[in-house]
Formats: C-alpha cells, sequence, structure tokens
C-alpha cells in the first residue's frame, strides 16, 4: 500500500500555474531587457483606436530631452509578447491571418477564428534620434472602415499603433508594457475565466520605500557599503527588512514634468493602501556594472522577496532589479528582501518605488 501511495504520489500532475502568474512571468522576462525609464515612468488610460476597451499611455518624456527619444518599441517582440498572451488566455491563435471579401483585405497579427478574437500592431517601429515607425504595406494597416467590417462579421479585434508607444533611453521594456498592458485589458474582456489586473505595474497607486537609509538588516560576504551604493569582492548577500507601510513615503515627486502631466490629463497617483488581491510592484532603482579586461560587463542578480501573512511565508525571486509580485504578497504589510549579489559595483539612485492596483479589495 505505501508503494502505491508512493507512485500515485509521483504521478500526481502539477498544477499549471495561474494566469496571474504566467502574465507576470512574461512581464518580467520582458523587463529583463532594458528598463531605465520604467522607475519613473506615468501611466493613464486612453481612448482605443477604433472604440472599446481603453488602451495604456505613458507620459511623453519629450519635454525633458528630445534626444533621449530613440524611436519606437520593438514591433516583433511586441507581436509576439502579445501572442503569447493570447495563449495565456486560452486562445490558440493563427498567426497573419488573412481575411479577404470584396474590396475588403486585411492581414491581422493573430485571430482565434472560433473565437472570433484577433489582434493587430500597426507600423515596423524604428531606431534613431526622433525616428519616425515604418509603415505597413498597404494590405497589412488597419483602416476604421474595415474594423467596421470585421466588427459587423462577428469578430473582436484589438488594433493599436506602434507609434504610440515611444522608446526612451534604451528603455525597452516601458513601451511593450504600455501596449501589452492595453491588450491584456482587451483579453479580460473578450475572453472567459481569471482576469488580470496591472494596476500595479502602472502605478496607480504608488509610494516610494528608501531602503538605503535605515532598512539594512544584515550583509554576508565581502560587500562594501558606499553612500550610494555597495562595492561587492565576491558573491554575498545584502538582507533589507521593511515594515510595510510604516517604511512608506509618498510618492515620487514628478518634478517640472508635474503641471505639465496634469495638462495632459495625467491624474496624481492615489496613495498606497494594500494590494486589494492584486499584482504589486516593487522596482529598486540601481545600477550594476563589473570592470573586465576587456570591457564592462553586467553582474548577474537575484533578488528574493520573503514575506509571511496570516502565518503562511511567500517567495518571491526576479533576475532584474524590479519584483512583480501576484495578488497573495501585499507590500503593505512587512517583508524581507534579499539581494543576492555577484562580484561588481552596485548604485542607487533614488528610493525604490513601490505600485499597487486601485479598486476594491477582490
Amino acid at each position: 500500500m505505501l508503494a502505491l501511495l508512493l507512485l500515485l504520489g509521483q504521478a500526481a500532475p502539477v498544477a499549471e500555474p495561474s494566469r496571474e502568474a504566467r502574465v507576470l512571468g512574461l512581464l518580467a522576462r520582458a523587463h529583463m531587457l532594458g528598463a531605465d525609464y520604467y522607475p519613473s515612468a506615468r501611466f493613464a488610460a486612453c481612448a482605443s483606436r477604433f472604440g472599446g476597451v481603453p488602451r495604456v499611455e505613458s507620459a511623453d518624456r519629450s519635454a525633458r530631452c528630445g534626444n533621449s527619444n530613440n524611436g519606437t518599441l520593438d514591433a516583433p517582440v511586441a507581436r509576439r509578447a502579445a501572442l503569447e498572451l493570447c495563449k495565456i488566455y486560452g486562445l490558440t491563435m493563427e498567426r497573419e491571418y488573412r481575411l479577404v471579401e470584396g474590396p475588403n483585405s486585411v492581414v491581422l497579427d493573430g485571430l482565434d477564428p472560433a473565437a472570433r478574437i484577433g489582434i493587430d500592431l500597426e507600423g515596423e517601429g524604428s531606431r534613431g534620434t526622433l525616428a519616425e515607425p515604418l509603415p505597413e504595406a498597404d494590405v497589412s494597416a488597419l483602416s476604421a472602415e474595415e474594423h467596421e467590417w470585421l466588427t459587423a462579421r462577428g469578430l473582436r479585434v484589438h488594433s493599436d499603433e506602434t507609434t504610440r508607444h515611444r522608446r526612451y533611453d534604451q528603455d525597452e521594456f516601458t513601451p511593450l508594457l504600455t501596449y501589452l498592458a492595453g491588450v491584456v485589458r482587451f483579453l479580460n474582456e473578450v475572453t472567459e475565466g481569471e482576469d488580470v489586473d496591472l494596476g500595479g505595474l502602472l502605478f496607480e497607486r504608488d509610494a516610494t520605500w528608501d531602503w538605503f537609509a535605515g532598512s539594512l538588516a544584515e550583509r554576508t560576504g565581502s560587500i562594501r557599503l558606499h553612500d550610494y551604493g555597495f562595492e561587492c569582492l565576491e558573491a554575498g548577500t545584502v538582507r533589507l527588512a521593511c515594515r510595510g507601510l510604516l517604511d512608506l513615503g509618498p510618492p515620487p515627486e514628478p518634478g517640472f514634468l508635474g503641471p505639465i502631466l496634469r495638462d495632459r490629463g495625467y491624474a496624481d497617483p492615489l496613495p498606497m493602501t494594500g494590494s486589494g488581491g492584486r499584482p504589486t510592484a516593487l522596482v529598486l532603482q540601481m545600477h550594476a556594472w563589473r570592470e573586465e579586461a576587456t570591457g564592462t560587463s553586467t553582474p548577474e542578480v537575484s533578488i528574493v522577496l520573503r514575506q509571511r501573512i496570516d502565518g503562511v511565508e511567500r517567495t518571491h525571486a526576479s533576475r532584474s532589479f524590479a519584483l512583480f509580485l501576484p495578488g497573495n504578497f501585499d507590500l503593505a504589510q512587512p517583508f524581507e528582501l534579499d539581494l543576492e549579489l555577484t562580484p561588481g559595483h552596485y548604485r542607487f539612485y533614488f528610493p525604490a518605488r513601490i505600485g499597487a492596483a486601485a479598486g476594491e479589495e477582490r
């Protein structure tokens, strides 16, 4: 009987991660593409291209420094990520799906013919200071008339343009997030099952954590502390302790951009409370480098957050300086953060930024 029980235990299927966990995992991987602007970004909802579920935009930074505008998001990467989101939401997308009827002819990035749900990102992206996106071929660009035709046929299509998602300071992640957050809102609306709220990653509720000022609990290995960072001589760990709301400060100041953002309709962020059962974001504003004989490389980093809620200890790990936490974490409550560092230099610039979603608790 014991052998049978052991065999059954080994054969038990592993539970598939939740939709929320899979979406956050995809965005965590995208964050590793580079996200210099993200720690200071401001986001807002904006009208959809052809009506329907609102999309997401981030504030234009050109008012601060025009030459930091480096073109648009990487369109091929964005399309692959959007199709992966569709898969997470249970859709079976056929790529480069062509629909032709009379004078109407469109090619969508993807369509699930059974669910009659599609996505389309217009433009091929660009690189270079103030560069505009390259246009698609006429047959690929979706017009308002063609979208109306698709709707009349019972198709629900999310449409966006690369030109809306500008790339600043070599930041690949922030424009990708604004596009994918709109796709997630659309998929929440048109599919059954679990919805995913990315309001925390968009800092709908916002706070800062001045962790370097008084949160250093302990450290191991040969790590030297400086005024604004660490020098790690050999692999080691820095442990930070946060008391939750007691240690959190107000949202980061937008500086001279504040009045400009308000004029453009960007509301001030709501004060931080709890997670409300929705995903949250913790972003350390740090830069890491290692001097090698052949140049400069980036040291490997692992960040592990530990938190005990209602007697249950949870952990979440990241390979970048951001953690996108599922809704069973709550950064308004105490937690510990381990920075597992390899040899190199680590400099921080501002307090960490913490984001949570707005709205009622689930």
